[in-house]
Formats: structure tokens, sequence, C-alpha cells
């Protein structure tokens, strides 16, 4: 494969830390800061990508507002960059032709599937906090603006980058000795390396097959069945145990969602079937509770 041009926005995220980890040799990505690229300005990505030499052959969208219960108190802010930047990245991808892949979210759903069941590409989504409802506009205006588009939903993405649960549950047991988790919220734990060799290996066939036609939306998540939030501090906090990162007698306590304090409704069960992923690019590694071991190996070298 000869060398690729590829715009990485989000670059300093969980997502695209992994990704530039991940990355053959032969891709040459640019990754872009906030500065040099503004994703909610259409100028500044117009600027950004005029003014680059060669030729982008793929944009890979992880630039997103996270923070869910912010983007319930500033929907607009959420709204600017999971949706309004999303247009505004189309809009100039639709004008080179270049194809984009951009990363979704299990909050597009509103969880309300039964306990074992899960969500597939084709269930209509029905978001029901202003998060989710910021990345479905996000997707259907990336839908509406090229073709050739690639959209990847996960969830409850964890590593040794940036804020994130797993850091949360280990800063606060070794403090405090103890943390209560919500029980009844399910999904599926996600190693940002995981979703960054779904990247990989989809952007390879983009970049090698001028013929690629597969574009759609897939699930890529760890692997399930679904856990609950609870479930996974607890095996967080049993591995920090063993690896000397947290005293022994760390508790983490399960608590139902009603009794936590938060005015962000979420989504039940929100696991997501990652079949025709795997029926379309083969298998990848998605052993979250290995993960979790790696990643906090990764957070405590010394240890």
């Amino acid at each position: 494969m000869t060398n690729s041009g590829i715009l990485l926005l989000g670059g300093t995220g969980q997502v695209g830390r992994a990704v530039l980890r991940a990355a053959p040799a032969s891709w040459d990505i640019l990754a872009p800061d906030r500065e040099e690229c503004n994703i909610t300005d259409y100028r500044s990505i117009l600027g950004y990508v005029e003014q680059q030499k060669s030729p982008i052959r793929l944009i890979i969208n992880a630039a997103a507002y996270t923070d869910v219960g912010a983007a319930e108190t500033y929907p607009d802010e959420a709204r600017k960059t999971n949706a309004e930047a999303v247009g505004y990245i189309s809009r100039q991808a639709k004008l080179l032709n270049i194809p984009v892949m951009h990363i979704s979210t299990d909050y597009v759903f509103d969880g309300s599937k039964p306990s074992g069941q899960s969500y597939k590409e084709t269930d209509k989504p029905a978001p029901i906090n202003a998060y989710g409802t910021s990345k479905r506009d996000g997707e259907i205006i990336l839908q509406r603006a090229i073709e050739h588009h690639i959209i990847l939903r996960t969830s409850w993405i964890f590593s040794e980058d940036r804020s994130n649960f797993l850091k949360t549950v280990v800063n606060v047991v070794r403090e405090k000795n103890k943390i209560d988790i919500v029980s009844d919220q399910r999904g599926c734990p996600t190693p940002a390396t995981t979703l960054a060799e779904a990247i990989v290996k989809i952007g390879t066939e983009i970049l090698d097959q001028p013929e690629f036609s597969d574009w759609g939306i897939y699930n890529v998540t760890g692997e399930g069945p679904a856990v609950s939030w609870y479930d996974f501090a607890l095996a967080i906090t049993e591995e920090a145990k063993t690896m000397g990162i947290c005293p022994p007698s760390a508790k983490v306590d399960p608590i139902v969602s009603a009794k936590f304090a938060s005015f962000v409704r979420r989504p039940a069960n929100s696991e997501l079937d990652n079949s025709k992923f795997e029926a379309r690019f083969g298998s990848i590694d998605r052993n979250w509770k290995r993960a979790i071991g790696s990643t906090l190996r990764a957070l405590y070298p010394s240890v």
C-alpha cells in the first residue's frame, strides 16, 4: 500500500490516540489540534485542507462532545460538535470526494430492549438525552450528505488516555476505598484499542480497494454479553487489587439509577450487536476484561 494521506479529527482524544498508535506506517496521518483545525468552523476546516500539499484520501472523525451531563445543560454546545461540525466535515468531503469514517454511540437508542437482547444497525434510533440526540443528528447529516461514509457505533470507551470510567473508578477507590455504581444500566465496555483496530481494518480496505462499496453503519464494542456499570467497576477494582494499585479492602457497592444523583436519562440496555462487522471485516480483539489489565499497567507502570 502506498502512503495514504489521512485526516484524523479528534486526534488528542481516547480513540484518536489509539488510532495513532495502531495505524500502519504507510498511513500518513494529519492530526491537527483545535487551533490548527476547528471542526465547528467551516472556514477553519476548508483552510486546513486547502493548505495540504498532498491529497487527503480518508477523513476519520473521532472528535466529539462526550460529556453526557454537560450536554444536558448545554445542548447547543453538544450539537455544535456532534452535529453541525459533522455537516461541515461532510461538505468538505463531498467537494473533494473524500470518504468519511465517523464515530457514533450506543446512546442513539433509548435502551428499552429487554436485557439479553442487543441493538442491530437496522434498529430505529430513539435517543433519550441531549448527547444521544446530538450524535444521532450527526449521523443523519452525514448519511444525507455523502454516500461514501462509515458510521461506527460504540459504547463505554476506556483507555489510559483522557477522562473515562476506568480512571474515575480507580481514582475514587484509591482515595476513598469505596465507590457506589449503578447496577441497572447495561452495555458493553469497549477498549479504545478495539475501536482503533476496527478503524484500521476498515480504513485499510477503503484505501486499498477502489471498488470498496460496503458503506453504512457498523457496531463495534467490547465483547458481550452486556454487563452493568457496577459489574464493570467491580472488574476494574478486582484487577486493581490484584495488581496492588488499590487496597485489598476497596469496595464497590451497587445502587439503582433512581438513587443516583443525576438529571440525565440514560439507556437501561444499550448492548450493540457486532455480528455485521464481524461478518464483513472479520474478528478483532474485543476482550475488555483483558484490556483492563493492560490499561492499568499503562497507567501505573511502576506497580
